[in-house]
C-alpha cells in the first residue's frame, strides 16, 4: 500500500523501509520518532509503525499498524500526508448560545484579578483549543469571518434571517459545518418566567432547531420528540438505596456506531442526554448517513415528559420498543440547494447569492447539545497543581473526530472504511428487557397496592367508629386490622419474589447452554465417532 502512495506521488513522496535491529542506530531512530515497541522477547523488540517528515520537518506519527485499526488505515496515511502538506493549525468558527468558552473577562472587570465566580470554558473547548485556533462569532453576526475549516453551530436559538442566510452560503460555497442541535438541552440554564414563577421557568421550552437549512439539506429532527432506549438506558440513582435505568439517558457503545465512518469507528462509549430524532426528508439530493443511532428497542418520548420530572421507573413499566432504531446523528454529503430559494433575505450585503451547493455539501448534525457538557463525559481533578481532564465517555473523541474529518480535503473525506462483524448475546439482552419492563410495572400494581393497605392500617390504629381517637380496637377492628397486616406481608412477599424472578429466564437459559455445551455436545460428538467406526468396520469386512 506504501508502495503505490510512493509510485502515486510522481516523486513527491519517498519511501524508506527500515528494519531495526537490537542496540542499533535504526533502532534509537525508532524510539526518537515515536514509534512503539512491541517487545518480542527479554533482549528484542519489534517496530512496525511510520513517521512521516515533511520538507520543514514536520512530522506525523503511527506507533503502531494495529491490526483493529486495519479497517482505515488508507485514511489514517492519507490524513498524515494531508497535515504534512498543510502544516498551518486548521481554525474552527464557533456559535454558541451557550457559555462554552466559560467567561472571557475584560481586564476592568473586577473579578479579572480575583477569578471569583467566574465561570472555565468547558472541557470540550480545552480538547478543541489544544488542536485548532478558535474563533467565537458574537450572538450579534450578520457574516462569518473568511478562511474558516470548519464552523461549530452549538444550541442555535433565535438566529435571524441574516445569520441562517451566512450559515446557509457558508455551507453553498463547500463550507463544512458541524451542528449541535437538541429538542430538549438540560444544559441551557432556566430563563425567568414573565410571571416569575419558578416552576414556569423550570418547565419552559429549551429547544434549538434549524428547520429551514435542515429541510434544504435533506433531514428533519423533531422538536417535541426526544429518544429513548431500553437498551441502552443508564443507571441513575432516584433515591439513597434505589439505581434505576433512565431510558432517556443513553449511552452508546460501539454496537451503535457506523464503524464505515471514520468520525464513529473504533470510538467506543459516548453519553447522551435526552437526545433528538434526525430523518431525511422525501425527495432530498444529499446521503443521509447515519453515524450515531438507538437500538431498535426504542420509540420517541414526548418533549413535555421531559420538562415535567419524568419518573423512571413509569417510563420503563411504559415502555414500548420499536423495531427499528432512530438516528441521533447523521452526515449529509451531496449538491444541495439554499434555503433561501434564488435571492437573498432583504437588507443582506455581501457577495453574490449561491442558489445551489457549488461543491458537495458536508454537514454533521448531532441532535444533542447535552453530549457536549462536561458532567455527562469527563471531569477535572487535582494533580499536584494542575487541574487534569478525566473522562468517562468519548464524546471528546467523537467531536475532535469530526472536527478532524470535516476540515480536511474533499478527497480525505471520500476516504471510507471497511466494516466489522459482530455477534452479541441477542437473547440474552432481549429476556433482560423484557424481566425489567415486567418488574417495574408489577412493582408499581405492588407497591400501589401496599401504599393503600398501610394507609387502612393506619386508619384503623388511629380512629373508633366514631372518628375519635381511640385507645382500644373493637373486635371487628382487630379481625380487619389482622387481615390489613396479612394482606401486607403476602404484598411484601410478592415484591420480593418479583425482584427474584427477574433473572429467571436468563439463568435457565444459562444452564440449558451448560447441558448442550458440556453434556450433549460430547455425547453426540462421541455417538457420530462409533458410529464412524462400525461403517469403517462393515467397509472393511466388505473389501
Amino acid at each position: 500500500l506504501l508502495k503505490q502512495y510512493e509510485d502515486s506521488s510522481d516523486g513527491k513522496i519517498l519511501l524508506e523501509i527500515v528494519d531495526p535491529e537490537p542496540f542499533t542506530e535504526e533502532e534509537d531512530r525508532a524510539v526518537a520518532a515515536g514509534i512503539t515497541p512491541l517487545p518480542k522477547s527479554a533482549n528484542e523488540s519489534l517496530y512496525f509503525g511510520l513517521e512521516a517528515v515533511n520538507t520543514t520537518d514536520q512530522q506525523e506519527v503511527i506507533p503502531v499498524f494495529y491490526p483493529d485499526k486495519e479497517d482505515f488505515l488508507e485514511y489514517d496515511i492519507t490524513s498524515a500526508i494531508y497535515n504534512l502538506a498543510n502544516p498551518d493549525k486548521r481554525r474552527v468558527g464557533i456559535i454558541s448560545s451557550l457559555p462554552i468558552n466559560g467567561d472571557v473577562l475584560d481586564p476592568s472587570d473586577p473579578r479579572y484579578f480575583t477569578r471569583e465566580d467566574v465561570k472555565e470554558p468547558w472541557i470540550i473547548t480545552r480538547f478543541i483549543r489544544h488542536l485548532y485556533d478558535i474563533e467565537l462569532i458574537p450572538a450579534e453576526f450578520n457574516a462569518l469571518p473568511e478562511d474558516l475549516d470548519v464552523l461549530m453551530v452549538v444550541h442555535p436559538r433565535g438566529l435571524n434571517a441574516t445569520q441562517l442566510y451566512a450559515i446557509d452560503q457558508y455551507v453553498m460555497a463547500g463550507g463544512r459545518a458541524l451542528i449541535f442541535t437538541d429538542p430538549h438541552a438540560e444544559a441551557q440554564p432556566n430563563e425567568p418566567s414573565p410571571s416569575n414563577n419558578p416552576i414556569e421557568a423550570m418547565t419552559a421550552p429549551k429547544t434549538s432547531n434549524m428547520k429551514r437549512l435542515f429541510n434544504s439539506w435533506g433531514l428533519d429532527m423533531s422538536s417535541t420528540e426526544v429518544a429513548g432506549d431500553i437498551k441502552l438506558a443508564t443507571p441513575i440513582r432516584i433515591s439513597q438505596s434505589e439505581i434505576v435505568d433512565y431510558v432517556l439517558f443513553p449511552t452508546l457503545t460501539s454496537e451503535q456506531m457506523n464503524e464505515k465512518e471514520f468520525v464513529t469507528s473504533s470510538l467506543g462509549n459516548v453519553a447522551m442526554w435526552t437526545p433528538g430524532v434526525l430523518t431525511q426528508t422525501e425527495g432530498s439530493t444529499t446521503e443521509f448517513i447515519p453515524l450515531m443511532s438507538t437500538t431498535e428497542d426504542s420509540m420517541p418520548v414526548g418533549v413535555d415528559t421531559v420538562r415535567y420530572f419524568p419518573d423512571a421507573k413509569k417510563l420503563i413499566a411504559e415502555f414500548e420498543p420499536g423495531d427499528a432504531p432512530m438516528v441521533l446523528a447523521a452526515r449529509v454529503s451531496g449538491p444541495a440547494k439554499s434555503a433561501f430559494g434564488t435571492s437573498p433575505p432583504s437588507g443582506t450585503v455581501g457577495d453574490a447569492h449561491l442558489p445551489e451547493s457549488s461543491t458537495p455539501i458536508n454537514v454533521i448534525v448531532v441532535a444533542d447539545v447535552d453530549i457536549l457538557v462536561d458532567r455527562y463525559w469527563a471531569y477535572l481533578r487535582p494533580v499536584g497543581n494542575q487541574q487534569v481532564v478525566t473522562t468517562t465517555a468519548k464524546n471528546g473523541d467523537f467531536v475532535i473526530n469530526a472536527l478532524d474529518y470535516l476540515s480536511g480535503s474533499q478527497d480525505l473525506i471520500s476516504v471510507r472504511g471497511r466494516g466489522k462483524f459482530r455477534r452479541p448475546f441477542v437473547k440474552v439482552q432481549e429476556l433482560e428487557l423484557e424481566a425489567n419492563k415486567e418488574y417495574f410495572k408489577r412493582q408499581q400494581e405492588l407497591q400501589a397496592t401496599l401504599r393503600e393497605i398501610t394507609q387502612r392500617i393506619n386508619e384503623l390504629q388511629s380512629k373508633d367508629e366514631a372518628g375519635r381517637a381511640a385507645l382500644t380496637l373493637s373486635d371487628e377492628q382487630k379481625v380487619e386490622l389482622q387481615k390489613a397486616r396479612e394482606s401486607q406481608i403476602a404484598t411484601n412477599k410478592q415484591l420480593r419474589e418479583v425482584k427474584r424472578g427477574l433473572r429467571g429466564d436468563i439463568d435457565s437459559l444459562g444452564r440449558r447452554l451448560k447441558v448442550i455445551n458440556i453434556g450433549l455436545v460430547p455425547v453426540l460428538i462421541g455417538l457420530f465417532a462409533v458410529t464412524l467406526g462400525v461403517v469403517k468396520v462393515k467397509r472393511r469386512k466388505r473389501r
